[in-house]
């Protein structure tokens, strides 16, 4: 009895209440539940912690006092944490400070590596949190709440009144009916007094710099073009010989949609991989929980698998295409017709058949079936010669050793190195782990052989001559692994990483890692010597290269190819609270196809309101000019880089008017352009 009486039990027990008074409004049943507990007040958050998001540390016993304050117990690493934050902001979005609602994160650390400071601040930055948070380093608000597991959220009512607990993610629809109860249930005792916030989005770097990466997530090569997943911007790159080539994706706070290589959107791409040729790229766009396929051909984005956005629960699949639902795809990996799938969501290994192919036991799969082919979805470490029997924890990156025909698995949350025979199924340890299934705690910095060596976190694996390359990620070190003797070892004189994710192989054995934390790429040459790489950014958005931006295309205009003008007004309409920042660095320049057309710009209100005025003096036939704006917008406290290419088709003939006076406006928010 004094079990269903605690904390730990009281969403179940609300759950139950809700069920057995059906008669009864749900917000009745919740808010005599709220008036009636009695749990023991929340203590107070331990001094010296160090805050996020906020200008000073937060006290429940002063700022939030008089406020309803839903606690995010959560570690960075947790996929199932990772899940939660797209629902605390629209639950943020409905219940804001003005109605007295605060969400507060509590970062309680599993790793060693996640107790930094500096670490937590990243990954704050990196999945884009706007509310508060503590690190809770050493665990103290975690044991004073008396939580159990990531994530576990508490909703507390003013004067640190304990209201309700909740375990695990899928709470969206519960935590909407407590946090409108509760605001009911207070009303007289909620405050909408402001808190301290301070955002920390603009601690990460130049974002005026269009050839600057934001937390790089995973990287491809294949034939002297490397691919990488500018996870943080939103965008894929592709570089050959030290030159972005192609940008794709539009950047800015992501999103999905399909389209051209510039209207596409993705959100937190991560693991990607070259067909055949160099001409299809298949993307784990992780945020998106799809897999996204580039046709450079085609120019196009389309979606391969995953259903509109939708964060799927099947652990088994079988659907075509975009009918089936898949849950925070990692990394992909190609074995012949079939595009292997680390899904860290479900903790399993998924397979997407690009054509109609028979696999293990003779099965035959129809082109376009997404169906799990390894584990239970259990979160374990648990080998397995029946690849259903096997289960996983957060596979986060594939490899492939095609002459052996076996795939190497970085098993994040065990802190192993596992592999899949690609003949029938068979799940075996490499390096790494314990030999307790259960135990996902067996984790440092060690070298040696099987289970006696010892990796923290592992992301990213490459496969080369018989050795896989390892992020082992919370380490910051690149490990080698022998894998006839299953054993490990660091390589030397490498410099600093800082939590590396992905890692590929590429011509005269030199590796490429994307170095998360550091936002850049790093190259190892002969197993030795690192260097940053540098990239040269193209400024035409014609033919193979493709800008950081989005192109708006004008109707076309038929000007006087001898001494014909074109007087062209851009007006810029920023919308829905963004503005431009004063005094930054924006920047409007005129770029011209061929030399039959000059032109010079004037600018009023920080290229706001522009004229162009373009002469024309060649041959008749079709031209166009560009109008280039690279801005920097603000939204509130959050800095948003807004790139942007109107381009204005021209046809020259001698029978055209010698004077054409034309103008637009190109409507800006935060996550699009329009052109008016």
């Amino acid at each position: 009895m004094e079990e269903e009486n605690s904390l730990y039990y009281s969403h179940q027990k609300l759950q139950n209440l809700i069920v057995s008074n059906s008669g009864k409004r749900p917000e009745e049943v919740v808010i005599k539940f709220f008036r009636e507990s009695n749990f023991a007040p929340i203590p107070d958050f331990q001094k010296g912690a160090e805050w996020f998001n906020v200008s000073r540390p937060l006290s429940l016993e002063s700022e939030l006092k008089r406020k309803l304050v839903l606690l995010d117990f959560f570690t960075y690493c947790c996929i199932n944490c990772m899940h939660i934050l797209p629902e605390l902001k629209e639950i943020e979005e409905e219940f804001t400070v003005d109605d007295g609602f605060v969400v507060v994160g509590v970062h309680s650390a599993k790793f060693e590596n996640e107790k930094s400071s500096a670490n937590v601040l990243n990954a704050v930055q990196r999945y884009n949190i706007n509310h508060p948070v503590i690190n809770d380093k050493n665990s103290e608000m975690w044991r004073r709440c008396e939580v159990h597991c990531w994530p576990t959220l508490l909703l507390i009512g003013p004067n640190r009144k304990p209201l309700v607990m909740m375990m695990g993610e899928g709470h969206k629809e519960h935590m909407r009916l407590y946090i409108s109860a509760a605001l009911e249930c207070f009303k007289d005792d909620v405050s909408k007094k402001d808190i301290p916030l301070h955002l920390s989005a603009h601690l990460i770097g130049d974002a005026s710099d269009v050839a600057s990466l934001k937390f790089p997530g995973k990287v491809a090569y294949h034939n002297g073009v490397l691919a990488v997943s500018d996870s943080g911007n939103n965008r894929i790159l592709l570089i050959e010989n030290g030159k972005i080539i192609k940008i794709i994706g539009n950047g800015g706070l992501g999103g999905r949609k399909d389209g051209t290589l510039s209207e596409a959107k993705f959100n937190n791409p991560q693991g990607l991989t070259f067909a055949k040729n160099k001409d299809v790229i298949y993307v784990a766009d992780t945020d998106n929980h799809a897999i996204r396929k580039i046709d450079l051909i085609k120019g196009l984005v389309t979606t391969v698998a995953g259903r509109g956005g939708i964060q799927g629960n099947d652990y088994k699949g079988g659907a075509i295409g975009e009918e089936q639902v898949i849950s925070s795809p990692w990394d992909v990996a190609l074995y012949g017709n079939i595009l292997l799938i680390a899904m860290a969501g479900t903790h399993q290994i998924w397979g997407l058949f690009i054509e109609e192919t028979k696999f293990w036991k003779g099965k035959v799969y129809e082109k376009g079936t997404v169906v799990n082919l390894a584990g239970s979805g259990r979160e374990e470490n648990r080998n397995n010669s029946y690849p259903a029997n096997a289960a996983f924890a957060q596979p986060s990156g594939l490899t492939i050793n095609e002459e052996k025909a076996e795939m190497y698995l970085a098993d994040s949350e065990s802190s192993a190195i596992r592999k899949v025979s690609l003949l029938d199924g068979k799940v075996s340890a490499v390096v790494g782990g314990d030999r307790n299934p259960s135990d996902l705690f067996a984790f440092g910095d060690v070298d040696g052989v099987a289970f006696n060596a010892k990796l923290q976190h592992p992301l990213g694996v490459a496969y080369a001559s018989g050795e896989v390359y390892v992020c082992d990620t919370y380490n910051h070190k690149i490990k080698i692994i022998d894998v006839e003797q299953n054993s490990v070892r660091t390589l030397s004189n490498l410099g600093t990483f800082n939590e590396p994710g992905g890692i590929c192989v590429g011509n005269n054995d030199e590796i490429y890692v994307a170095d998360t934390n550091n936002h850049c790429i790093k190259r190892i040459k002969h197993k030795s010597n690192v260097e940053i790489l540098k990239f040269d950014m193209e400024t035409s958005i014609d033919g193979k290269v493709k800008r950081d931006t989005v192109l708006l295309i004008r109707d076309k205009v038929m000007v006087n190819s001898n001494d014909g003008r074109i007087e062209l007004k851009l007006i810029l309409d920023f919308v829905g609270g963004l503005t431009l920042t004063a005094n930054a660095p924006n920047k409007c320049t005129l770029d011209m196809k061929s030399k039959q057309i000059s032109g010079s710009a004037t600018s009023d209100s920080q290229v706001a309101f522009s004229t162009f005025i373009m002469k024309c003096n060649g041959n008749a036939g079709d031209d166009y000019i560009d109008v280039n704006y690279n801005l920097i917008t603000c939204m509130g406290d959050i800095c948003l880089p807004k790139r942007f290419v109107v381009r204005q088709p021209i046809e020259l003939g001698n029978k055209f008017p010698e004077m054409v006076s034309c103008s637009a406006k190109v409507e800006i928010s935060m996550n699009d352009f329009k052109l008016l």
